[in-house]
């Protein structure tokens, strides 16, 4: 597993990096975001010339081997399709209906995330094979008849096909599913790497890896148990078989990054890889992630 930092210096830090002659040859001095694979000695160079400046702000991106996604029983499933961009009134639509519903409760007890249960969509153009992003705001998919077919095919568990309604006639896309699950994960292991969101909805900013204490089985297609975004809705977590599935059936628009449980190899090099770097980035008490 790898991470690459993605780093939008403040003013006076990025002044600082470009009065060095090795950082201006080595990244883009043109832009205003320079990339350093947290392995790269280069990024102990930025740390240290701009440690007393006001910082700067670090977006992770952290990449996983095959073999690495192979060791975990569960995977995050992430949006990396086709947007299936909103008109004004289906936003109008769904920013509605997701805000009618009521917090989900488990075991008597409520969570802080919705999980919207119809969507809307005037228009929908993505291939069958593939998994579309529903709008550019919600944590929700939309699936081609391929994709349906490859499901069922599979007998995953813990999902349904909900239809997407065409807002002025109220008739389903024939060809069209919104993926809907009730399945909730058992809370999950907040560490180092889990932000608290500072707005009204007490969201979470995961910067790596879900991780978590797995007993018994789950189903093939989850929520989390937390709200990670703005919206109180929460993120997908889906089963090795899921992934499986994808893959065989090349199904496009999902990226996984796997979910990880305490005392397996993957979680001690990720704890590793992270404590060493939050270390590293803590030189300057400014920089955040």
């Amino acid at each position: 597993m790898t991470i690459t930092l993605r780093i939008a210096p403040r003013a006076d830090a990025w002044a600082a990096v470009l009065r060095d002659p090795q950082l201006v040859r080595a990244l883009d001095p043109t832009g205003t975001i320079v990339e350093i694979d947290t392995s790269d000695p280069l990024l102990d160079r930025f740390l240290e010339l701009t440690r007393h400046t006001a910082g700067s702000f670090f977006n992770p991106v952290m990449t996983f081997t095959p073999a690495e996604l192979s060791q975990a029983r569960y995977v995050q499933a992430d949006c990396r399709g086709k947007i299936v961009r909103e008109s004004a009134r289906d936003y109008e639509a769904n920013r509605a209906r997701l805000d009618a519903l009521d917090f989900h409760h488990v075991d008597g007890g409520p969570l802080r995330i919705k999980i919207i249960d119809r969507l809307t969509f005037s228009k929908i153009d993505i291939p069958a094979n593939a998994i579309g992003c529903a709008g550019d705001w919600m944590a929700e998919f939309i699936v081609g008849a391929a994709v349906a077919s490859a499901l069922r095919a599979a007998s995953l568990s813990g999902y349904e096909l909900r239809p997407v309604c065409h807002p002025k006639t109220g008739e389903a896309h024939p060809e069209f599913f919104h993926l809907y699950t009730k399945a909730i994960m058992p809370p999950a292991q907040l560490d180092a790497t889990t932000i608290p969101l500072n707005t009204e909805t007490r969201g979470w900013r995961e910067l790596g890896c879900l991780s978590y204490s797995v007993s018994g089985q789950l189903e093939d297609l989850n929520r989390t148990a937390e709200n990670f975004s703005n919206n109180y809705m929460p993120l997908w977590v889906v089963s090795a078989r899921v992934r499986a599935c994808v893959l065989a059936a090349k199904l496009k628009g999902w990226a996984f990054r796997p979910v990880l449980e305490p005392g397996t190899p993957l979680h001690e090099a990720y704890r590793t890889l992270w404590s060493d770097l939050l270390s590293r980035t803590a030189v300057n008490p400014r920089n955040r992630f």
